[in-house]
């Protein structure tokens, strides 16, 4: 039907994406505030990130601005079917120095 909403996928937090998370962010409130965004625009289009591996069920990533409470950019990881984004890791980006 045109015009209709996307589908809504379901955000789930793997355990080692929630304690990488509470590593860089203590307040559990603070780092859920934090996520929100990135979990609705993924669970609208999980496509909108970068494809990381091809086999088996893809890896993907995409890059999190900073924000005060961040010390840099953030890289958070995922993967997704027809139903689910999988949430897998969030890390600090490795931000190259001049050589």
């Amino acid at each position: 039907m045109a015009g209709s909403p996307p589908k809504l996928r379901t955000v789930v937090r793997e355990l080692a994406f929630e304690l990488a998370l509470r590593n860089l962010i203590e307040r559990s409130r603070d780092a859920d505030e934090f996520i929100q965004n990135i979990e609705e625009a993924l669970a609208r289009d999980p496509t909108i990130g970068t494809k990381v591996t091809t086999v088996g069920n893809p890896v993907w990533f995409v890059p999190m601005i900073t924000e005060k409470r961040i010390r840099q950019p953030l890289i958070l990881y995922y993967s997704f079917d027809a139903d689910h984004v999988y949430l897998l890791h969030i890390q600090y980006a490795i931000l190259e120095g001049p050589n």
